[in-house]
């Protein structure tokens, strides 16, 4: 050791007998605890509520994704990798994909032309039924402008009793894409619903 480097005799320590103003991180901690930079309680954290730069960001997104993926990987395995599909195999998914064979099959309901919308069914008809509605959804209540905003379009028009070439007025309300989704399923329910409310409606602008 150099001269430069040793203390004096009789010099005291400048942190002698003091005490940390926050608890040591380590302190009672084990190795395996320690891993994964995890603080103690109560530790003063210096980048605690600082935000993170978008580059910072990114490479933790990334790194994220990365381990994301090898997890899948992991859990799901290795063994189809690179694997291509053999021409009977690709045979048997075509036609497993198509028609009867395919579990979504409900006999033929496209090719029906009853299930097309009416030439009627345009823009102008849609407009004067949300304009009836009071450009309301008939089922949540909520208007068209927060439809806008929510779900980033306007109202959409239903058909009471699911024909799409019926297009009388008193067949048609404006819905929510949300409730529009809903309504698909217990269709009599909500025929005889909807069937009602516009009656109630007609019985009251009529008075």
């Amino acid at each position: 050791m150099n001269n430069l480097t040793k203390f004096k005799k009789g010099h005291i320590p400048w942190n002698k007998d003091k005490k940390l103003n926050y608890p040591s991180w380590s302190k009672g901690k084990k190795r395996s605890d320690m891993i994964g930079n995890k603080f103690a309680k109560g530790c003063f954290q210096p980048n605690k509520g600082k935000k993170l730069s978008k580059g910072h960001r990114d490479s933790i997104s990334i790194a994220t994704r990365k381990a994301m993926t090898l997890e899948i990987r992991k859990t799901i395995g290795l063994a189809a990798k690179g694997r291509e599909h053999t021409l009977e195999q690709r045979i048997k998914r075509k036609e497993f994909s198509k028609g009867i064979s395919n579990p979504n099959w409900k006999g033929g309901l496209s090719f029906n032309p009853l299930n097309n919308y009416h030439e009627d069914f345009n823009r102008e008809l849609k407009l004067k039924i949300r304009h009836r509605d009071n450009f309301k959804c008939q089922l949540c209540g909520i208007s068209e402008k927060e439809c806008i905003i929510k779900y980033g379009r306007v109202l959409s028009v239903n058909h009471i009793d699911y024909n799409k070439q019926n297009c009388s007025e008193d067949n048609l309300n404006a819905l929510c894409c949300s409730c529009n989704f809903i309504v698909n399923g217990d269709r009599e329910k909500w025929t005889k619903l909807f069937k009602e409310k516009l009656l109630e409606i007609n019985q009251t602008n009529l008075w």
